[in-house]
């Protein structure tokens, strides 16, 4: 857990905000879904060329969607392969329609977006270790959201076995023993 509690930090210094690691990002947007309280009648807009275990971890607590209706409630893009959305236009759609923001930036730990980090736009990011360093899984969700970040305490308390633990413990060594291909801002751990 220690390991666990310095990597957040070191990525809240990172972000800005908050940060709860996980053991995947899609449980992060499983997370920020249910703590907010979605209803399998509520859509999340999505990009068509969702992966099928996302679409599965969004059909949990809501339906995915190509299209806005009264009935969308959140969007969920994607940063693919290093590439940032067009975050100012994404964020006018979200407050034309009152949607809850949820930055898919698995792929593109690091990029930036017109002076500005991807994932730091949106009322929530999610990471993915995995597709940025050498790790064996894990990942992470920021957000400045009590509600969310509770829930997922709450939640992550809940599963806190000791297989949980280990598995969690595994995936960050990369952080926590200076492995060579980690980025030199967190090597300092």
């Amino acid at each position: 857990r220690n390991n666990i509690t310095r990597v957040e930090s070191i990525l809240r210094e990172y972000f800005g905000k908050p940060v709860v690691v996980l053991n995947a990002a899609r449980t992060g947007v499983y997370l920020t879904l249910a703590a907010k309280g979605f209803k399998r009648t509520d859509e999340v807009l999505v990009p068509p060329y969702m992966p099928k275990c996302m679409l599965d971890t969004i059909a949990e607590c809501a339906v995915p969607t190509l299209h806005v209706s009264p009935a969308t409630k959140a969007i969920l893009l994607v940063h693919q392969y290093g590439y940032p959305q067009h975050m100012y236009e994404v964020m006018a759609l979200a407050n034309k329609h009152n949607l809850l923001v949820i930055e898919d930036s698995a792929s593109s730990f690091g990029s930036v977006y017109k002076g500005r980090i991807v994932g730091s736009f949106g009322d929530v990011a999610i990471f993915t270790f995995p597709k940025a360093f050498q790790t064996i899984l894990g990942g992470c969700l920021v957000t400045e959201d009590t509600e969310v970040r509770d829930f997922a305490h709450a939640y992550l308390k809940k599963q806190d076995t000791f297989v949980w633990r280990s598995i969690s413990t595994l995936s960050l060594l990369p952080f926590v023993y200076d492995a060579p291909t980690m980025p030199p801002w967190l090597r300092r751990i």
